[in-house]
């Protein structure tokens, strides 16, 4: 009998009666009713619990399962985030390159797909630009190079100057076109996210915006030459205190000027005391200290 009873208080404690669980039940309700605002605005739960003693160690305790099966306070999983553009691989997007009639021309530049049906005049089949139609071609925008070795995505090692005329594009793209997605290849992955090729434009930029302040700077220090051709008289080039529309107390020399790694040049107007630095050339057939040169033919 003893043992009998022992087992009945065990059964007892395991399973309350209803009017216990009742009273359990009414205790969770009004502190969901409290915490779960708390919860979702601050994440106090645990605070709360602990400064009212409602959290138990006890497994058997009705409260601790009901919290646990209720679930109320655990922090629901971070989303990853999901922007829902569409990305094309380069086999995808050729099938828009204007070669069917009647379905939309896409191309992609600098990783965006942009659709340029209303400029079918110019990227469709008979246009003018029609080979940056189906891919992604950025390099070529600057480069001027319209081949196979050209009409490529990498903008690796452009000058610095050119990464400004990939902006210029980019502005011209986003204003005049609809975006449709994203490519993968050398701007972006499989899901959309960036890839070194953004690195590379981002830094590009941030050397031509460098590039340009230095350019400005020379334009300054060494003004442009005035320039004149006539049939009569052939070409001339001379300097004076207002060439390169630059006012000045000095005239300086006519002198081709090479910028460093490039094989053009622009004719400067030199200061005497600089005439020796080898960024400067002097134009053949004019004598060295002349300000007012005519040029060979």
């Amino acid at each position: 009998m003893e043992e009998g009873k022992t087992n009945k208080i065990k059964f007892e404690r395991r399973c309350p009666g209803i009017g216990e669980f009742l009273a359990y039940t009414s205790v969770v309700v009004v502190a969901c009713a409290v915490i779960v605002p708390l919860e979702l605005k601050y994440g106090y739960s645990s605070r709360v619990f602990n400064s009212f003693h409602m959290q138990s160690t006890n497994d058997d305790s009705v409260l601790h399962t009901l919290i646990n099966i209720l679930g109320l306070f655990k922090k629901p999983a971070a989303q990853q985030p999901s922007t829902g553009e569409r990305i094309f691989t380069k086999e995808e997007i050729r099938q828009y390159s204007g070669e069917v009639e009647g379905k939309p021309i896409y191309l992609a530049y600098l990783g965006k797909v942009y659709d340029v049906t209303t400029g079918k005049q110019h990227y469709g089949k008979d246009g003018a630009y029609h080979f940056f139609a189906g891919k992604d071609a950025s390099r070529a925008y600057v480069s001027g190079q319209f081949n196979d070795e050209g009409l490529i995505d990498d903008i690796t090692g452009l000058p610095a100057g050119q990464y400004s005329g990939l902006k210029g594009w980019t502005d011209t793209f986003e204003n005049k076109y609809p975006f449709v997605g994203k490519l993968e290849g050398f701007f972006y992955d499989s899901n959309g996210n960036e890839k070194e090729g953004i690195a590379i434009y981002r830094q590009g930029l941030i050397e031509a915006s460098k590039f340009e302040a230095e350019e400005k700077d020379d334009e300054k220090k060494f003004p442009g030459c005035n320039s004149r051709y006539t049939p009569q008289t052939g070409h001339e080039i001379w300097c004076s205190t207002n060439s390169g529309a630059v006012d000045r107390d000095w005239t300086g020399y006519p002198r081709k000027f090479f910028k460093p790694g490039r094989t053009n040049f622009r004719c400067a107007c030199v200061p005497k005391a600089l005439l020796s630095d080898p960024r400067f050339k002097e134009f053949d057939g004019c004598p060295t200290d002349f300000v007012k040169c005519k040029l060979v033919q």
